[in-house]
């Protein structure tokens, strides 16, 4: 029997679970929440833990842009969040439209916002000439917001995380190797590789990239349960460059890119346009690269007879090292010769790592209950857009776990729902899997010999 205060076990502790975890605590005090990762906090394998992430609030969908503004409000205006927050301003240079789509809904919304459309010219004119050699060649108009900006990720979910303890929430260890479920199909908790376990009287998984591996783990025969074509565990590759002092000087004022830039030459597309862009340096002077090309990574999972999507096993390559294929590391230096023409001399790059997140087919959200599992419910989807969201996302698991979530979004971000295909991110939409990139059947060669 359930008891009058229920227990919460919250397994994964990047900005889903850490975000529900402090949330819950908050709204019901007394409840026994427990979040559990697979290192002490912050996990330093997950995609939530990172040098940065963009922070913005515009979106083509109107869902999305208000959720976005939501949290940025709290990022930029609330002394808890705002100490993570720099806004340096965003441009985005490709030949989508995209830019005059996202005014609009700001005029309709009536948001305040600091966006316009300007010239090639006048980027290669600002910001110290830094983007002075892009190759914005097909691109007659670029959306800039200078109401956008980057937030420090590791900082910002290690200070939720902890936040959460210090009002009560138990954080856990463990090697999660399945579910308890009964025989009536209600979860209770999970088993770890240890053989111990954790049991619950609610269990909610914020596993994102391995979401898919651990139901088919936990009933690899039972249909109902497994992920489906719900989510695909997509990678993508990024890097830093460690800037000098004096390179500082000339890159400390730059905005955000993000650009579709010709890929004629190099043909390491699959489309002949490279996407991807930069990131400002951190106070330490990291300048990040991130590639926008992503994979993803299938296995054949023999106890369910499935093929699906999931993280490889060898950990080495989601943290900061040399442990990515050389077509990535390729890749990544396209970007970098890309965005900034001549200045790309002797910037060298540090190192790389593999990132992972729950990509749906919409790019939504799936916060729901399981509906074929009692006492199971389901946050993911995040598709690589959805970090800016930590200081809010909680508070809507916990309005799904009540039952006082708005309409509106119990629709859109349900477990099954209608998708027209389109979504809040599309361009990540995985074409080509890890196995194929070149250089990584090397690498898995001399990871495993």
């Amino acid at each position: 029997m359930a008891s009058a205060q229920p227990s919460y076990l919250i397994v994964g502790a990047g900005i889903f679970g850490a975000s529900t975890a402090l949330h819950l605590k908050t709204a019901e005090p007394k409840a026994q929440v427990t979040l559990l990762d697979r290192t002490p906090y912050p996990c330093p394998y997950g995609a939530s833990f990172d040098l940065n992430k963009i922070v913005r609030d515009y979106y083509a969908d109107k869902l999305y842009m208000k959720l976005a503004n939501e949290a940025q409000q709290k990022w930029r205006n609330e002394d808890e969040w705002r100490s993570f927050y720099r806004e340096t301003g965003l441009f985005v240079a490709d030949e989508s439209g995209l830019g005059r789509k996202i005014i609009q809904n700001y005029e309709e919304l009536h948001m305040d916002h600091s966006s316009e459309l300007i010239s090639p010219e006048e980027v290669r004119r600002r910001w110290h000439g830094v983007y002075k050699g892009a190759n914005l060649d097909g691109v007659n108009e670029i959306f800039w917001n200078a109401g956008c900006g980057w937030a420090d990720a590791a900082g910002a979910l290690q200070y939720t995380i902890k936040t959460a303890v210090e009002r009560g929430v138990t954080y856990k260890e463990g090697e999660v190797a399945s579910l308890l479920i009964d025989n009536n199909k209600s979860c209770y908790g999970v088993l770890f590789k240890d053989e111990s376990r954790t049991v619950s009287d609610k269990v909610i998984l914020c596993t994102g990239a391995h979401t898919a591996k651990i139901l088919a783990d936990s009933a690899p025969r039972w249909e109902d349960l497994q992920i489906g074509g719900r989510m695909t565990a997509t990678g993508v590759v990024a890097a830093y460059i460690r800037l000098a002092p004096q390179q500082m000087e000339k890159f400390k004022a730059m905005p955000i890119y993000v650009g579709a830039m010709p890929d004629e030459n190099s043909h390491v597309s699959l489309t002949g346009v490279i996407t991807g862009g930069l990131l400002p340096p951190t106070p330490e002077g990291l300048l990040k690269i991130a590639r926008d090309e992503s994979f993803s990574h299938i296995i054949q999972h023999e106890a369910s007879n499935r093929r699906f999507s999931t993280p490889p096993e060898f950990r080495n390559q989601t943290v900061w090292g040399q442990n990515v294929p050389r077509g990535l590391k390729q890749e990544c230096y396209e970007i970098v010769r890309k965005s900034l023409g001549d200045l790309a001399e002797g910037l060298d790059i540090e190192a790389y790592r593999l990132c992972w997140d729950s990509f749906t087919p919409d790019q939504g959200l799936i916060i729901s209950p399981h509906p074929h599992c009692r006492n199971l419910y389901i946050a993911l989807g995040g598709s690589f857009h959805s970090w800016k969201l930590l200081p809010t996302i909680g508070s809507y698991i916990v309005q799904m776990l009540q039952g006082t979530l708005e309409t509106e979004k119990v629709e859109r971000w349900a477990w099954d729902r209608e998708s027209n295909g389109g979504g809040a991110h599309g361009k990540l939409m995985p074409k080509r899997d890890l196995a194929d990139i070149v250089g990584y059947s090397e690498l898995i060669q001399d990871v495993s010999g």
